[in-house]
């Protein structure tokens, strides 16, 4: 699996470069510090300067990635910390070395977790153990090697060694003076390396990303989202999660609070898009090739967005819409196998750069799901598709959804429609104002619905 996915082969590279460098930073840290004179507290310093920028690099990547990619920013992330670590070595004494320390712990805390990311979200279920097997052997590969390599690098090029030189106070001090030896050669050949790899990294992840694209469109906003006064609420999941029930729930409970609904669904919301959904949907479409029905749906979306959503949002109505683009990201681009980020690629385009303000994932046992959806009515195409295709759909959902916690919310449907119906009122509140929602009042528009 990893031989046959590029973005992930390049991803374990960089990994096991940031770690050979971790190893190097720890093998020599504690010699470092002497060096600058400082002894065990400066070495304690140092340890705890990098573990802040590292806190605040793991705190910086969400929102970082709600603009760049996490495949954008592994790389830089790596070259932040090697260039950083470079600059340290440099240093003449303690307080010098301490802010390029901290930038050191900031990329390398945004690569840590885009690299986590990527894997979580590229990674089917059936091969998560086996793939982050890979990940963790070469972790430890890398980690062995460079503490192996570094001492005996050091006792090659020779260690600094400590001089009478007399002291600020005028008193001769047995002290490191300021030169090159083993170990700041070794520290600044780890940080080129950090930087010559993330170089290397990015260039083969922008190829793997070229080649998963390939449709040469830009993603580029063109609809101009500050005129967009409005909410916009998504419901996602798999076929049979209750979406509609819910959709009704939310839009009784909006109307209430005092804000106009509107309701609308994909693939369909528009005339030429209820054409394109039958077309979809239907069984004696089976022979329908997977990028007909990737471009079918992003069409069928493209027309939606301009003749509902964006005017409906520009009047300040709040938008509850039945799938949205990640029901292609996950359906086309990971059950279908023709790739995530092309089809997200692809849908950005076709949408203008519109997104939703909340995504409300439904999430449903895929059997359980489709044998509730296609109860009266029979299965359609996309709910024929299979059980394994199905159970690719949730996964995918799952990894969307663990990206971005702050802009999904997952919902389990195995749990009373009322108490699901209070956790997604709870959650939109923050975003309307709405009041929170009793539990007489749940149960009494719930009955209203089924009435």
């Amino acid at each position: 699996f990893v031989a046959t996915q590029p973005v992930i082969r390049s991803l374990i590279f960089g990994v096991m470069v940031a770690f050979a460098v971790a190893g190097v930073v720890i093998t020599t840290g504690e010699f470092f510090a002497n060096l600058l004179n400082a002894g065990p507290a400066g070495y304690g310093i140092l340890v705890a300067s990098v573990g802040t920028g590292l806190v605040v690099g793991l705190l910086a990547t969400a929102p970082l990635a709600h603009r760049i990619a996490p495949e954008r920013l592994f790389s830089p992330g790596i070259g932040v910390a090697g260039g950083a670590l470079i600059a340290t070595a440099l240093m003449p004494n303690l307080w010098t070395a301490i802010p390029p320390a901290i930038l050191m712990g900031f990329g390398a805390g945004i690569s840590f977790i885009c690299g986590y990311t990527i894997l979580q979200r590229r990674v089917v279920d059936s091969i998560r153990g086996r793939t982050f097997g890979a990940f963790n052997s070469g972790v430890r590969v890398a980690i062995f090697g460079s503490s192996v390599a570094v001492p005996l690098l050091i006792g090659v090029l020779g260690r600094e060694r400590r001089e009478v030189i007399v002291g600020p106070e005028g008193v001769p001090e047995l002290l490191y003076p300021y030169t090159f030896g083993g170990v700041r050669i070794t520290l600044l050949l780890g940080g080129t390396a950090a930087v010559l790899g993330a170089v290397v990294i990015a260039r083969s992840l922008g190829a793997a990303l070229r080649s998963e694209s390939g449709i040469g469109l830009s993603a580029a906003a063109n609809v101009d989202t500050g005129s967009l006064k409005g909410a916009f609420i998504v419901f996602e999941g798999g076929d049979g999660s209750g979406k509609s029930t819910q959709i009704r729930l939310l839009r009784s409970a909006v109307e209430r609070a005092g804000h106009l609904a509107v309701v609308t669904r994909e693939p369909g919301g528009t005339r030429l898009g209820e054409v394109v959904r039958e077309l979809l949907l239907a069984r004696s479409s089976e022979d329908m090739d997977e990028r007909t029905e990737a471009l079918l749906y992003a069409a069928a979306r493209a027309q939606h967005v301009r003749e509902v959503i964006v005017p409906a949002l520009q009047r300040g109505s709040v938008v509850l819409c039945d799938r949205f683009i990640d029901s292609s990201i996950v359906y086309q681009g990971a059950a279908r196998g023709l790739g995530e980020e092309r089809i997200a690629d692809l849908n950005r385009w076709a949408t203008g750069g519109v997104e939703p303000d909340l995504v409300l994932l439904l999430d449903v046992d895929p059997a359980a799901g489709l044998a509730r959806a296609s109860k009266d009515t029979g299965p359609d195409r996309l709910e024929a598709a299979g059980l394994e295709f199905h159970r690719l759909v949730r996964s995918a959902y799952r990894r969307r959804a663990a990206t971005d916690p702050e802009r999904y919310l997952v919902l389990d449907t195995t749990q009373p429609v009322e108490d699901v119906h209070a956790r997604i009122r709870e959650r939109v509140s923050g975003l309307l104002g709405l009041p929170a929602a009793t539990a007489v009042e749940v149960v009494r528009t719930h009955e209203e619905e089924r009435r």
